[in-house]
Protein backbone atom coordinates (compact mmCIF):
# COMPACT_ATOMS: atom_id res chain seq x y z
CA UNK A 1 0.00 0.00 0.00
CA UNK A 2 0.93 3.60 -0.97
CA UNK A 3 2.34 5.31 1.57
CA UNK A 4 1.29 9.19 2.27
CA UNK A 5 3.01 12.29 4.62
CA UNK A 6 0.32 13.48 6.10
CA UNK A 7 0.03 15.48 8.90
CA UNK A 8 -2.98 14.93 12.21
CA UNK A 9 -4.49 18.10 11.40
CA UNK A 10 -4.93 17.44 7.38
CA UNK A 11 -6.00 13.74 8.75
CA UNK A 12 -9.13 15.75 10.38
CA UNK A 13 -9.74 17.65 7.47
CA UNK A 14 -9.83 14.77 5.42
CA UNK A 15 -12.39 12.97 7.49
CA UNK A 16 -14.40 16.38 7.90
CA UNK A 17 -14.83 16.02 4.43
CA UNK A 18 -16.09 12.45 4.29
CA UNK A 19 -18.26 13.56 7.20
CA UNK A 20 -19.82 15.68 4.65
CA UNK A 21 -20.75 13.43 1.83
CA UNK A 22 -16.64 13.45 0.17
CA UNK A 23 -16.34 17.02 -0.68
CA UNK A 24 -17.74 20.86 0.34
CA UNK A 25 -17.06 23.92 -1.33
CA UNK A 26 -14.11 25.93 0.27
CA UNK A 27 -15.82 28.65 1.64
CA UNK A 28 -18.69 26.78 3.66
CA UNK A 29 -15.96 24.89 5.77
CA UNK A 30 -16.21 27.30 9.04
CA UNK A 31 -16.03 24.99 11.58
CA UNK A 32 -12.95 23.51 12.89
CA UNK A 33 -10.68 26.62 12.02
CA UNK A 34 -8.20 25.24 9.08
CA UNK A 35 -5.05 27.08 7.70
CA UNK A 36 -5.93 26.05 4.15
CA UNK A 37 -2.65 27.64 2.69
CA UNK A 38 -0.94 25.03 4.49
CA UNK A 39 -2.74 21.87 4.73
CA UNK A 40 -4.30 21.95 1.03
CA UNK A 41 -1.08 21.84 -0.93
CA UNK A 42 0.29 19.28 0.18
CA UNK A 43 -2.76 16.24 -0.30
CA UNK A 44 -3.43 18.25 -3.64
CA UNK A 45 0.51 16.87 -4.73
CA UNK A 46 0.13 13.66 -2.63
CA UNK A 47 -3.25 12.89 -5.24
CA UNK A 48 -5.35 13.05 -2.08
CA UNK A 49 -7.36 16.06 -2.42
CA UNK A 50 -9.15 17.51 -5.59
CA UNK A 51 -9.96 20.83 -5.66
CA UNK A 52 -12.61 21.19 -9.19
CA UNK A 53 -13.96 24.86 -9.29
CA UNK A 54 -18.25 24.85 -9.24
CA UNK A 55 -19.87 27.57 -11.15
CA UNK A 56 -22.64 28.08 -8.70
CA UNK A 57 -26.52 28.73 -10.28
CA UNK A 58 -29.68 30.68 -10.30
CA UNK A 59 -32.18 28.39 -11.99
CA UNK A 60 -30.18 26.87 -14.58
CA UNK A 61 -27.97 30.10 -15.07
CA UNK A 62 -25.05 30.93 -14.00
CA UNK A 63 -24.73 33.09 -11.32
CA UNK A 64 -22.14 35.24 -9.17
CA UNK A 65 -18.67 33.77 -9.06
CA UNK A 66 -17.16 30.39 -9.83
CA UNK A 67 -16.09 28.76 -5.82
CA UNK A 68 -13.53 26.49 -5.27
CA UNK A 69 -14.19 23.23 -3.47
CA UNK A 70 -12.57 20.71 -1.66
CA UNK A 71 -12.56 16.86 -2.75
CA UNK A 72 -11.91 13.18 -1.79
CA UNK A 73 -9.95 11.30 -4.38
CA UNK A 74 -10.01 7.38 -4.74
CA UNK A 75 -6.53 7.69 -2.80
CA UNK A 76 -8.38 9.29 0.03
CA UNK A 77 -10.68 6.89 0.77
CA UNK A 78 -8.11 4.18 0.56
CA UNK A 79 -6.49 6.22 3.00
CA UNK A 80 -8.61 6.60 5.23
CA UNK A 81 -9.67 2.77 5.26
CA UNK A 82 -6.67 1.78 6.96
CA UNK A 83 -7.48 2.55 10.91
CA UNK A 84 -3.78 3.41 11.55
CA UNK A 85 -4.11 6.41 9.55
CA UNK A 86 -7.56 7.47 11.47
CA UNK A 87 -5.94 7.21 14.50
CA UNK A 88 -3.61 9.84 14.01
CA UNK A 89 -5.77 13.05 14.98
CA UNK A 90 -4.76 16.40 16.90
CA UNK A 91 -5.38 16.29 20.16
CA UNK A 92 -7.80 18.96 20.70
CA UNK A 93 -11.44 20.15 20.53
CA UNK A 94 -11.07 20.85 16.92
CA UNK A 95 -12.08 17.36 16.70
CA UNK A 96 -15.49 17.78 17.95
CA UNK A 97 -17.84 18.50 15.06
CA UNK A 98 -16.03 16.48 13.06
CA UNK A 99 -16.73 13.35 15.63
CA UNK A 100 -20.66 14.26 15.88
CA UNK A 101 -20.90 14.15 12.01
CA UNK A 102 -18.90 10.89 11.92
CA UNK A 103 -20.86 9.37 14.58
CA UNK A 104 -24.06 10.43 13.16
CA UNK A 105 -22.97 8.66 9.64
CA UNK A 106 -22.48 5.43 11.78
CA UNK A 107 -25.96 5.78 13.45
CA UNK A 108 -27.27 6.09 10.04
CA UNK A 109 -25.44 2.80 8.50
CA UNK A 110 -26.23 0.90 11.34
CA UNK A 111 -30.20 1.81 11.34
CA UNK A 112 -29.91 0.98 7.70
CA UNK A 113 -28.45 -2.45 7.89
CA UNK A 114 -29.61 -3.55 11.18
CA UNK A 115 -26.31 -3.71 13.28
CA UNK A 116 -26.28 -3.89 16.64
CA UNK A 117 -23.84 -1.80 18.92
CA UNK A 118 -22.59 -5.20 20.11
CA UNK A 119 -21.49 -6.21 16.43
CA UNK A 120 -20.40 -2.84 15.55
CA UNK A 121 -17.46 -2.96 18.45
CA UNK A 122 -17.09 -6.68 18.18
CA UNK A 123 -15.98 -6.42 14.50
CA UNK A 124 -14.01 -3.26 14.09
CA UNK A 125 -11.24 -4.52 12.24
CA UNK A 126 -13.25 -6.41 9.96
CA UNK A 127 -15.49 -2.96 9.57
CA UNK A 128 -12.56 -1.38 8.80
CA UNK A 129 -10.81 -3.69 6.50
CA UNK A 130 -11.85 -4.31 2.76
CA UNK A 131 -11.57 -7.73 0.60
CA UNK A 132 -8.60 -9.69 1.10
CA UNK A 133 -7.53 -7.26 4.37
CA UNK A 134 -8.51 -10.11 6.77
CA UNK A 135 -10.68 -13.22 7.33
CA UNK A 136 -13.74 -12.50 5.82
CA UNK A 137 -17.16 -12.34 8.01
CA UNK A 138 -19.60 -15.51 7.19
CA UNK A 139 -22.90 -14.26 6.04
CA UNK A 140 -25.63 -14.84 8.30
CA UNK A 141 -28.29 -16.91 6.77
CA UNK A 142 -31.58 -15.24 8.84
CA UNK A 143 -33.63 -17.54 8.89
CA UNK A 144 -36.84 -17.80 10.90
CA UNK A 145 -36.58 -16.34 14.12
CA UNK A 146 -38.25 -18.75 17.08
CA UNK A 147 -40.05 -17.10 20.28
CA UNK A 148 -38.49 -16.65 22.79
CA UNK A 149 -39.91 -19.53 24.66
CA UNK A 150 -39.01 -22.03 21.62
CA UNK A 151 -35.64 -20.41 21.69
CA UNK A 152 -35.33 -21.40 25.56
CA UNK A 153 -36.23 -24.84 25.08
CA UNK A 154 -34.00 -25.19 22.19
CA UNK A 155 -31.25 -23.79 24.87
CA UNK A 156 -31.99 -26.28 27.31
CA UNK A 157 -31.94 -29.20 25.38
CA UNK A 158 -28.16 -28.51 24.23
CA UNK A 159 -26.68 -32.00 25.72
CA UNK A 160 -24.00 -32.30 28.68
CA UNK A 161 -21.18 -32.57 26.90
CA UNK A 162 -21.27 -29.05 25.39
CA UNK A 163 -21.51 -27.83 28.49
CA UNK A 164 -19.31 -26.38 31.49
CA UNK A 165 -19.43 -27.79 34.97
CA UNK A 166 -22.77 -26.64 36.77
CA UNK A 167 -24.58 -27.12 33.56
CA UNK A 168 -23.92 -23.19 32.27
CA UNK A 169 -23.49 -22.74 28.28
CA UNK A 170 -20.76 -21.24 26.82
CA UNK A 171 -22.62 -18.34 24.70
CA UNK A 172 -20.18 -19.97 21.46
CA UNK A 173 -22.41 -23.00 21.85
CA UNK A 174 -25.67 -21.52 21.33
CA UNK A 175 -24.21 -19.44 18.50
CA UNK A 176 -23.15 -22.46 16.90
CA UNK A 177 -26.73 -24.27 17.48
CA UNK A 178 -28.30 -21.57 16.15
CA UNK A 179 -25.90 -20.98 12.90
CA UNK A 180 -28.97 -20.38 10.80
CA UNK A 181 -30.12 -17.03 12.83
CA UNK A 182 -28.51 -13.71 12.55
CA UNK A 183 -26.26 -12.42 15.25
CA UNK A 184 -28.47 -9.81 16.17
CA UNK A 185 -31.32 -11.93 16.80
CA UNK A 186 -29.92 -14.45 18.58
CA UNK A 187 -28.84 -11.62 20.56
CA UNK A 188 -32.18 -9.92 21.00
CA UNK A 189 -33.27 -13.49 21.62
CA UNK A 190 -30.60 -13.68 25.08
CA UNK A 191 -31.74 -10.76 26.45
CA UNK A 192 -35.03 -10.82 26.28
CA UNK A 193 -34.38 -13.88 28.19
CA UNK A 194 -32.61 -12.40 30.78
CA UNK A 195 -35.12 -9.47 30.84
CA UNK A 196 -38.08 -12.19 31.87
CA UNK A 197 -35.34 -13.88 34.13
CA UNK A 198 -35.23 -17.16 32.50
CA UNK A 199 -31.56 -17.20 31.70
CA UNK A 200 -28.77 -14.99 33.88
CA UNK A 201 -25.80 -13.77 31.18
CA UNK A 202 -22.25 -14.01 33.06
CA UNK A 203 -18.81 -12.87 32.06
CA UNK A 204 -15.75 -14.87 32.88
CA UNK A 205 -14.05 -13.54 35.49
CA UNK A 206 -10.22 -14.66 34.63
CA UNK A 207 -8.90 -13.87 30.99
CA UNK A 208 -7.70 -17.05 31.58
CA UNK A 209 -11.08 -19.01 31.09
CA UNK A 210 -11.53 -17.07 28.03
CA UNK A 211 -10.70 -18.59 24.43
CA UNK A 212 -10.73 -16.70 21.14
CA UNK A 213 -14.36 -18.64 20.40
CA UNK A 214 -15.43 -17.08 23.94
CA UNK A 215 -14.64 -13.53 22.83
CA UNK A 216 -15.76 -14.03 19.29
CA UNK A 217 -19.42 -14.88 21.16
CA UNK A 218 -19.49 -12.41 23.37
CA UNK A 219 -22.43 -10.35 24.37
CA UNK A 220 -22.13 -6.60 25.49
CA UNK A 221 -24.69 -5.49 27.75
CA UNK A 222 -24.86 -1.89 28.71
CA UNK A 223 -21.71 -0.68 29.55
CA UNK A 224 -20.83 -3.65 31.34
CA UNK A 225 -18.10 -6.26 30.79
CA UNK A 226 -18.67 -8.68 27.91
CA UNK A 227 -21.13 -11.43 28.74
CA UNK A 228 -18.99 -15.44 27.51
CA UNK A 229 -22.26 -17.77 28.81
CA UNK A 230 -25.58 -18.22 30.67
CA UNK A 231 -26.80 -20.27 33.21
CA UNK A 232 -30.61 -21.60 32.96
CA UNK A 233 -32.98 -20.59 35.73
Amino acid sequence: MKTYDVSPMQTLLLLDLLSRGGGERLVDIKSPKYDFRKLRAPLVAQGLLEEPLRQETDGGKPKGQRLKRLELTDAAYEYLRDAENVRRLPQSKSCGPVAARLLAMVSAFMKANDVTVSELFRYPPLLLAGPGDGPEREPEPGGPVPDPEAFLRAISAIPAPDRMAGGSIRLSVVRRTFRNLRRADVDRLLMELQKRGAIVLYPFTSHIDITPEDREASLLVGGDDPRHFLFIR
